[in-house]
């Protein structure tokens, strides 16, 4: 999950492109899994990024 992740908002790989990456390695992951995925992660961890947030604007 973190390297899909890494791969999306680090690199802005789009899904698409990492579905055909994984295909070349004889993983078969549709977009729709994929994107299942990603929404799943940002919905768990949207209230770490609160609080990492608060902390950040906290700072003088």
């Amino acid at each position: 999950m973190a390297t899909i992740l890494e791969a999306k908002f680090g690199q802005h790989l789009p899904l698409t492109r990492q579905s055909d990456t994984f295909a070349r390695e004889g993983i078969e992951l549709d977009v729709s899994t994929l994107a299942d995925w990603v929404g799943a992660c940002t919905a768990a961890l949207a209230p770490l990024v609160a609080l990492i947030s608060s902390h950040v604007f906290a700072a003088r």
